[in-house]
């Protein structure tokens, strides 16, 4: 089974769109927003932190 690669990329493409455009709407009062969490109400910026953080540190090579 072979996989196109162009319309994953394409995909990829729309989502990143999408994705810049959302964030680039919004406001600090949509930052501040509380939101219920399976971990407890945290604001928008808060969760925001924690899914950068946790990509970080995914993406850091570790010396052996």
């Amino acid at each position: 089974m072979t996989l196109a690669l162009e319309p994953i990329l394409a995909y990829q493409q729309v989502v990143r769109a999408a994705t810049e455009t959302y964030l680039n709407s919004l406001t600090t009062d949509d930052l501040d927003r509380v939101v219920k969490t399976a971990r407890g109400d945290r604001s928008l910026a808060t969760i925001f932190a924690i899914a950068i953080n946790h990509t970080l540190i995914h993406s850091v090579r570790l010396p052996h």
